[in-house]
């Protein structure tokens, strides 16, 4: 168990890259806490975070033309803002404890974007 006693929380969790991002993190022996907006709840639980998986983001289809800008303001909110958001949140944790790890990642949809240039780009800076 390389990750005993370790705290790992993780955005996006429910499904795809975060999700299997989340049970290696429990099968390794980390505690996981899957967030959706609070990754500071589960510093003022655990009184540390170790590691920061920023998995979560989505993408609403369309092209620049028939994209709504509130469709596309959401997008990068989420995938942008909430990466951002969450790093902010245990950034001072890890710096006094001179420990930890923050990971963005993102689907293949960031950088192919499948046509959805408007709603999927948003998501590779978060992947930087």
């Amino acid at each position: 168990m390389k990750l005993a006693g370790r705290v790992a929380v993780v955005t996006g969790g429910g499904s795809g890259i975060g999700r299997a991002s989340s049970l290696l993190f429990a099968r390794e022996g980390a505690k996981v806490c899957v967030v959706d907006q609070d990754a500071a709840a589960a510093l003022e639980r655990w009184g540390r975070i170790d590691a920061l998986l920023c998995a979560a983001g989505f993408s609403t289809g369309g092209t620049v033309l028939t994209t709504d800008p509130a469709d596309r303001d959401a997008v990068v909110r989420t995938n942008l803002g909430g990466t951002w958001l969450r790093a902010r949140a245990v950034l001072p944790d890890m710096r006094a404890r001179r420990a930890g790890s923050i990971v963005t990642v993102s689907s293949q949809l960031a950088r192919a974007g499948a046509g959805t240039a408007p709603t999927s780009r948003p998501r590779a800076p978060s992947s930087a």
